[in-house]
């Protein structure tokens, strides 16, 4: 089975209602090593922006996960947009998953060619399950979500994923970052 995913970056100082805290980095890096140490994984596809995605590709690497890391725009305008702006450790957190995806034989790195504007993070969702079907051969694909389950209004990148996900057919997991949360999946069909 490989796991394609997408989830919510790290909220950002100016966020009134929590989404994905930084105090609860180290509880869905948890949470996601528990479940791809369950379901062992293939390989793993997912963009690598700071939050949920670095936290997926860094637990599957820690694992020896194949990873299959897609870049959806310009790798220098990615890092500005969905990486620096979280700080250094973010940064060095996206250059070593790169660096070991470039390094290992059993990983990828796609470089899309998406035009930056005000939607590019939607049509990367479509990249992102592409990237996957291409991947996945005769294997089963599970989207999974790191977001609140039930959604956000208006809906999020990682809503339109789960959203796409289930029309294609996959079975989509939805692992929820708020710190009052209580550790469970939730599962969309």
């Amino acid at each position: 089975m490989l796991i394609v995913h997408a989830g919510n970056r790290i909220d950002g100082f100016d966020r009134s209602d929590a989404r994905f805290p930084d105090s609860q980095v180290a509880v869905v890096s948890a949470r996601v090593g528990r479940l791809f140490d369950a379901l062992q994984p293939s390989g793993v596809v997912s963009a690598p922006a700071a939050g949920a995605d670095l936290i997926v590709l860094d637990e599957a690497r820690k694992r020896r996960i194949p990873l299959h890391v897609v870049v959806p725009i310009d790798a220098a305008h990615f890092v500005t947009n969905s990486v620096a702006d979280h700080g250094n450790e973010w940064v060095e957190r996206y250059r070593a998953i790169l660096d070991h995806a470039r390094s290992d034989a059993r990983s990828t790195v796609w470089q899309g060619d998406l035009v930056e504007d005000d939607g590019w993070y939607l049509d990367a969702n479509s990249d992102l399950l592409r990237r996957a079907a291409d991947i996945a051969g005769d294997q089963p694909v599970v989207a999974l979500t790191i977001r609140p389950p039930a959604g956000e209004t208006p809906p999020s990148a990682t809503d339109d994923f789960a959203d796409r996900a289930g029309r294609a057919g996959l079975l989509v997991l939805s692992l929820d970052p708020r710190p009052t949360s209580p550790v469970q999946f939730d599962v969309i069909r």
